[in-house]
């Protein structure tokens, strides 16, 4: 008789519980679920796919800030494979979670991957940085050196975020009627004690430090982006459509000859014939100058060329090695050419991984000033809040979340390369999959 009535009492206060925790469920957090189930459908095969495009496709996949991006998305990818689906549990189950193991490994998964990929980014702004002030070199880190900065970074996030494995488990607390609730959070033995005050106060400061450093770095980028912008427009309106791809264009006026073919490797390969009118693009001052002294020589002597007979080969051979000193100046692999298009190249990575680390910033903006108002208010102020603003408060306390599903996206609206390597990718998954009952 005493265990059947000790029986009934523990399900009628089930059943009491799990009643308040799907009141809470519809009344506050819903849209939270809805955001977190969100972020996990378009982040796990968002990264997969950037992990799959940066470690297979992208031909040079020893650049450093590859070897970054991919990091970046293998962090991504195990905050939305294993820390959102334990999430999702969590918000169904909000005071009656009592899963200690599941609550510390989303703990510290989250922390030690979002430290992991707050170093990353800080040490690809200072290269990125070190790039734009090394002059038209653009130097930047050797393949090696930024393998060896994820690995540290990985052991220093580990460092960081182990404390998240002893102060994270299950928080008991009254539910106001008698009974006790429990949920995913610092355990009661640390929910005041001085320790986790201390690491609180420690990360959101070292969060602040790198939100102002990443706020330094890309400010003089882009001011020196700008700067090199202006350089090119003027470089390509000073020098035509040609920009940085100085040619020799010759345009045909009648008949056909295998002699163009013959001319310079910088001329248009289409076949024409006499006469000629050439035009010299070049963007090098040392080459226009001596285009300038010798484009009516040469425009003479190629048609003088194109109209003789084909048995002068001798006089054909000092025509061509007339031309030639001249195309070597304007050729596309110029050392000026090389210049802008490392700029160019510089500039639309740096552009990237600036709005990748600005959605990283904004991203954990609500949730650092949520934790700040609750360790400074002495009162509950939850409780005072009302339920459209519990739900709004839910959603902010989950705000870095976004970062982990939203990169994919970024480089899917900003790289022209990574678009083309996803519907690249598509089609040959489409054409596995049609191919595949043809073999069986």
């Amino acid at each position: 008789m005493i265990s059947g009535n000790n029986s009934t009492e523990s399900d009628l206060e089930h059943i009491q519980i799990s009643q308040l925790n799907k009141l809470i469920f519809e009344t506050t957090l819903i849209p939270s679920y809805v955001y977190i189930l969100l972020l996990m459908v378009i982040g796990v095969p968002g990264n997969a796919l950037v992990c799959y495009i940066y470690q297979i496709k992208i031909r040079n996949r020893q650049l450093s800030s590859n070897i970054f991006i991919l990091a970046l998305s293998w962090f991504d990818l195990v905050n939305c494979v294993v820390s959102l689906p334990i999430e999702i549990k969590f918000l169904s189950s909000l005071i009656m979670f009592d899963q200690p193991i599941l609550c510390k490994l989303s703990r510290f998964l989250t922390f030690f991957c979002n430290n992991a990929s707050s170093i990353i980014l800080l040490t690809i702004a200072i290269d990125r940085l070190i790039a734009f002030l090394s002059g038209p070199v653009r130097r930047r880190l050797k393949p090696n050196t930024a393998k060896i900065i994820v690995v540290i970074a990985i052991f220093i996030s580990a460092a960081v975020s182990w404390p998240m494995i002893i102060f994270f488990g299950t928080f008991t607390f009254p539910l106001g009627n008698g009974e006790m609730g429990k949920s995913c959070l610092i355990v009661n033995k640390y929910a005041k004690s001085k320790q986790t005050i201390v690491f609180t106060i420690s990360l959101l400061s070292l969060h602040v430090v790198f939100d102002l450093t990443f706020f330094i770095i890309y400010s003089i980028i882009g001011k020196k982006i700008c700067y090199d912008s202006g350089l090119i427009a003027l470089h390509s309106i000073a020098n035509g459509r040609g920009g940085c791809s100085p040619v020799m264009k010759i345009r045909k006026q009648s008949d056909s000859s295998n002699a163009d073919a013959n001319l310079t490797q910088d001329t248009s390969r289409s076949r024409s014939t006499s006469p000629y009118r050439v035009e010299l693009n070049c963007i090098s001052k040392e080459c226009g100058s001596s285009v300038g002294l010798q484009t009516n020589r040469n425009s003479l002597e190629i048609t003088k060329l194109m109209t003789e007979s084909n048995g002068n080969n001798l006089k054909h051979t000092r025509s061509k090695a007339r031309v030639k000193p001249c195309s070597k100046r304007v050729s596309p692999s110029s050392s000026e050419c090389k210049i802008f298009n490392r700029r160019t190249t510089v500039n639309r990575t740096s552009f990237i991984l600036f709005i990748v680390t600005m959605a990283y910033v904004i991203s954990f903006m609500p949730y650092c000033v949520i934790v700040v108002v609750r360790h400074a208010s002495k009162t509950s102020f939850y409780e005072e809040l009302s339920n459209a603003e519990k739900a709004v408060y839910q959603i902010f306390l989950r705000s870095y979340s976004l970062s982990s599903a939203i990169n994919p996206i970024i480089y899917s609206l900003i790289n022209i390369s990574f678009r083309k390597k996803c519907k690249q990718t598509f089609y040959e998954f489409v054409y596995f999959f049609r191919k595949k009952p043809e073999m069986t």
